[in-house]
């Protein structure tokens, strides 16, 4: 009996057809053609994971920026004490683009530096 591998062919095709379904022309048919554009695909998508996690730093120091700016300070005098606490509810959580979830959270941030501005001295 002559052994194929016919199972694992058509998984792999399979596979690789599910991931550029939508696209057009031959690329969502074709194998060969759906191989390179599938390639292409996956790697779009780690761009967009990182280029979420980067838009939302940002959006987290401009808010910060804003919160310090209602104190007069400045936000590079003022992150150094709240780092750690940022770093431990925002950036390992990631609901910095959760409005609701800021607001929750200003309260704090507006003590600690209305703690800070009582202690520094301008």
């Amino acid at each position: 009996m002559r052994v194929t591998n016919a199972v694992q062919r058509k998984k792999r095709k399979h596979n690789i057809l599910s991931i550029v379904k939508g696209h057009r022309n031959r690329a969502n048919n074709c194998v060969d053609i759906a191989t390179g554009r599938s390639k292409r695909t996956l790697q779009a998508i780690t761009y967009g994971r990182k280029n979420k996690r980067r838009d939302s730093r940002s959006l987290l120091i401009q808010r910060v920026n804003a919160l310090c700016r209602q104190y007069g300070l400045v936000y590079s005098r003022s992150i150094n004490p709240l780092k750690l606490y940022l770093e431990k509810k925002y950036n390992h959580r990631y609901h910095i683009n959760d409005i609701v979830f800021m607001n929750e959270h200003s309260d704090i941030i507006k003590n600690a530096l209305s703690d800070l501005s009582q202690n520094i001295v301008v």
